[in-house]
């Protein structure tokens, strides 16, 4: 098992490496396919240590670990899909690093605990809904710099490699609606599977999960209505995305280590 984490490591640090050097601005035209190549590999193998942890039987085990590389996993696959048919791979800057960090933190953190299909379905829905919100909110971090990088009159570097803003801030919308979607699935299902928030800690993410969901009704309706978007749309994104991290991963780290 240990050779295939560090199969994977060099596989998304090579990846992220090429992404990086195309951003600084050198002729590599080989680099991008050779880097999507390597990340397909990452995410394999990643994806093969994964669901071995995930998975027991009729059971599904959750924990802080495997939610943060299961996240990590996911928006590795999205970016991987979302490269073939547009060229958003310069988001795996962000997103492949924070892979390979969640893929070594897996092990390392507390083993996870087992939870019944129910349970487990809406767990999985709310991190798919979590991933996709935070690739959104990498995604309106790019939108900031690209549009404060194009008032400037700024060029070179990274706003070279980046997609037109036009492409970027559709593909928000897009992993916007998406997220809003996976997001009210995980909020029904939990209300149909949860029997007591209280006792299962789970009162506080489902009250920040709640705010998240209305900040992402805001601005798909503003986006409809007013025509919302830039940088009004991409700081909505960002406080949406923090009251997720404030509510999950927060919390589940006070639980299974501090407390613990």
């Amino acid at each position: 098992m240990s050779k295939l984490i560090f199969i994977a490591s060099f596989a998304y640090l090579l990846s992220s490496a090429l992404l990086f050097a195309r951003m600084k601005g050198y002729q590599l035209p080989w680099a991008r396919n050779v880097s999507l190549g390597l990340v397909i590999l990452a995410a394999i193998i990643h994806g093969f240590l994964l669901w071995g942890r995930l998975l027991d039987d009729s059971s599904i085990q959750m924990g802080l670990g495997v939610s943060l590389s299961l996240a990590g996993w996911l928006s590795t696959i999205l970016v991987i899909v979302s490269s073939i048919k547009k060229p958003m791979e310069s988001l795996g800057i962000i997103v492949f690093p924070l892979s390979l960090i969640s893929l070594w933190l897996a092990p390392l953190l507390p083993p996870p605990h087992v939870l019944d299909m129910g349970i487990g379905l809406h767990a999985l829905a709310s991190l798919i809904a979590y991933t996709l919100l935070g690739l959104a909110a990498a995604q309106a971090a790019l939108i900031i710099f690209q549009e404060k990088r194009l008032r400037e009159r700024k060029w070179h570097g990274l706003l070279g490699a980046l997609p037109p803003l036009a492409l970027m801030e559709q593909t928000l919308l897009e992993w916007l609606l998406a997220s809003f979607v996976t997001l009210s699935f995980a909020l029904l299902s939990g209300a149909i599977f949860v029997d007591n928030m209280i006792a299962q800690h789970l009162a506080h993410k489902t009250f920040f999960s709640v705010i998240s969901w209305l900040l992402l009704a805001i601005l798909i309706w503003g986006h409809i209505k007013h025509g919302w978007r830039g940088q009004r749309a991409a700081r909505l994104v960002l406080w949406g995305y923090a009251m997720i991290v404030m509510g999950y991963a927060g919390s589940q780290f006070v639980i299974e280590v501090i407390l613990a």
